[in-house]
């Protein structure tokens, strides 16, 4: 399966720079009534959607995605990012057998845009007190 992104909407004018993503990734045993307990979270940048896909495809063969979306203020909501479920198996060192597991790894996902800005540097004469 090949993930392809749609553009995703956010409420600025400003020139597109880069994507952050947050990523949590989040597992409970398959079969557990528990809750599902977070074991990594770490952030990647991206310049483009492009690059963030390739990123998918290299480590998301399978999986259902859900969007998840993001309240405003003004009580608006906006698509701000998505969740890809699936299954694994690990191997537990402490029991000596693989256990499967269900993932949920939740993408908040931020275009990160800037103003083209000019900075003036100038020289300035110190006096120098006697």
């Amino acid at each position: 399966m090949a993930y392809k992104l749609k553009s995703i909407k956010q409420r600025t004018g400003f020139v597109n720079n880069y994507y952050e993503v947050l990523i949590h990734k989040q597992a409970k045993p398959i079969g557990s009534k528990g809750e599902y307990q977070t074991y990594d979270t770490h952030e990647e940048t991206f310049k483009t959607e492009e690059d963030f896909e390739k990123y998918l495809n290299e480590n998301y063969r399978l999986g259902k995605i859900e969007k998840t979306y993001q309240d405003t203020v003004s009580g608006e909501s906006y698509e701000s990012g998505f969740i890809i479920a699936y299954n694994s198996e690990e191997y537990d060192r402490d029991s000596g057998k693989y256990v499967k597991y269900h993932n949920k790894d939740w993408f908040d996902v931020r275009k990160v845009e800037s103003r083209d800005t000019e900075v003036k540097i100038t020289k300035t004469k110190l006096k120098q007190e006697e």
